[in-house]
C-alpha cells in the first residue's frame, strides 16, 4: 500500500450545477514522460479577455523528473494570469481526498503570472512525501476566484469518501460550479508521479 502524506496536513467545501458551454474537458496529455504524466482535465473561462487560450498555465509539472521513495514530491508551475492555486491527491492508504495546499504551514495560495513557482518551496515548514514505489496522482487547480479554505479542509478531510471515488467530477463541482455566473478561469490538471 502506498500514500501520499504532508508532514503538516490540511483538509476542506461547495457544491452547485455547471454550465456545461462554458467547460472544455480535455483528456489529450499535454506532456507525458517515462516517469510522469500530465492531463489537462478541465478549463473553464466565461473572461472575454482570454484570447483564445482558456489555460491559466503556461506549464505544472513535477519539479523534478525522477522521485523516489521518501523524497519530496515538488511541483513547478508558471501562470499566465494572477491566480489562486489548489492541489489535492488521493491516498492510496486510507481511500481519503486531502488539500495539501494550501494548508496550515502556506496558506497564503495567491500566485503572480509569468513567474515559476515550486510549491513547497525548499524553505517550507512541510514536505510532500511518498512512502512506497508506484504512481501517485495529484490535482492542480489554478483559480482566479478564492476558494474557502475551511470549506475546502472539510470536504477533504474525509476517509474512503465518495469524493475519492469520482475525484475529477467532484473538483469540476468544487471549483467551476460555483463562479459560473461570475467573470472566472479555473483550469485543473492532472499530474501521475512515479515513484522509484
Amino acid at each position: 500500500m502506498k500514500k501520499l502524506f504532508i508532514i503538516s496536513i490540511l483538509f476542506m467545501g461547495i457544491f452547485t450545477q455547471a454550465n456545461e458551454n462554458m467547460i472544455t474537458k480535455i483528456t489529450n496529455s499535454v506532456n507525458e514522460d517515462s516517469d510522469y504524466k500530465v492531463t489537462t482535465l478541465y478549463q473553464y473561462s466565461n473572461e472575454e479577455d482570454t484570447k483564445g487560450k482558456r489555460s491559466l498555465f503556461y506549464f505544472v509539472k513535477p519539479a523534478k523528473k525522477r522521485v523516489f521513495v521518501g523524497e519530496p514530491i515538488r511541483i513547478s508551475f508558471k501562470l499566465r494570469k494572477r491566480a489562486f492555486l489548489y492541489i489535492v491527491t488521493i491516498s492510496r492508504k486510507d481511500g481519503g481526498a486531502y488539500l495539501l495546499f494550501p494548508n496550515n504551514s502556506q496558506s497564503y495560495n495567491l500566485f503572480n503570472p509569468k513567474t515559476y513557482y515550486v510549491i513547497p518551496e525548499r524553505s517550507a515548514k512541510y514536505r510532500l512525501v511518498s512512502d512506497s514505489r508506484g504512481k501517485e496522482t495529484i490535482y492542480v487547480i489554478a483559480s482566479t476566484k478564492k476558494q474557502d479554505f475551511e470549506g475546502l479542509r472539510k470536504i477533504f478531510s474525509s476517509k474512503k469518501s465518495i469524493i475519492s471515488k469520482n475525484i475529477e467530477a467532484t473538483l469540476k463541482d468544487i471549483f467551476i460550479v460555483p463562479v459560473e455566473r461570475e467573470k472566472a478561469r479555473v483550469d485543473i490538471r492532472k499530474i501521475k508521479i512515479k515513484v522509484r
